[in-house]
């Protein structure tokens, strides 16, 4: 079975208020956390999530470095260094994400939606109050703000 779906059993997943036990569904949470499966923390080797983490935010830079050049953001730019990516959009305001290791997490911090906490879900970043992943969000933002999405690959 792949780490990232491994699971401890009787953990529990937070999905808003309520709380889904993982060896029984609910159907009364959002799909997104009913369906989805987190890797405890504890469960994953501490170079296993750097690898995944550090992946996940050097795609990013790629990504917003070219995006901030095709359209031309003015004192837009992009720093990635010690676990740390800053997205600066000039009076547009500042992203954060950064790699919080003993929590096995990334925490961001957008001039939109405010700090997040994401959790390595099924090789993803989920926030599990409400199950948004984290590049989707970063994309939909981006496109509130300058009309286009922006593609991770």
């Amino acid at each position: 079975m792949a780490l990232a779906t491994t699971l401890r059993r009787g953990r529990s997943l937070l999905c808003g208020t309520r709380s889904t036990s993982l060896a029984r569904k609910s159907t009364s949470t959002p799909d997104a956390c009913a369906e989805a499966t987190r890797t405890n923390w504890e469960d994953v080797p501490e170079h296993l999530y750097h690898k995944q983490a550090d992946e996940t935010l050097e795609k990013m830079q790629e990504a917003l470095d070219e995006y901030i050049e095709s359209h031309d953001v003015p004192e837009g730019d992009v720093e990635y260094g010690m676990g740390v990516l800053t997205l600066r959009l000039g009076s547009k305001g500042t992203y954060v994400y950064n790699k919080q290791a003993p929590n096995r997490q990334i925490w961001s911090s957008s001039p939109i939606s405010g700090p997040v906490r994401y959790d390595l879900v099924r090789e993803k970043w989920i926030y599990l109050r409400d199950g948004h992943e984290m590049l989707q969000r970063l994309s939909s933002e981006l496109k509130d703000l300058f009309g286009t999405k922006l593609d991770v690959q």
